[in-house]
């Protein structure tokens, strides 16, 4: 299974404009890989609000459960609706 990771950095103010340059400038730098479009996503929680509060405080254990489409919504048909159930561990 794929598993994304992330890195985070503390950019100091001074550097910002420079640290922008590098990206942009760097071999490897960011592109889109989707053309321009409209993402509509509906998540889903419990009474007690149980995914807010684990995503707030940071719960490395986690759960969410999400519809999503691409688009107008008009012009989509119910095969366009994914359900999306996202796990988070560590």
């Amino acid at each position: 299974m794929n598993y994304r990771k992330e890195k985070k950095f503390i950019i100091p103010k001074d550097l910002i404009k420079d640290s922008e340059l590098y990206f942009r400038n760097h071999k490897y730098r960011f592109r889109s890989l989707y053309p321009k479009r409209l993402v509509n996503s509906l998540y889903f929680d419990d009474y007690n609000f149980l995914s807010y509060v684990d995503s707030c405080s940071g719960n490395p254990l986690r759960t969410k459960y999400r519809l999503r489409w691409y688009g107008n919504h008009s012009s989509n048909n119910d095969q366009d609706i994914s359900l999306e159930i996202k796990i988070k561990k560590g």
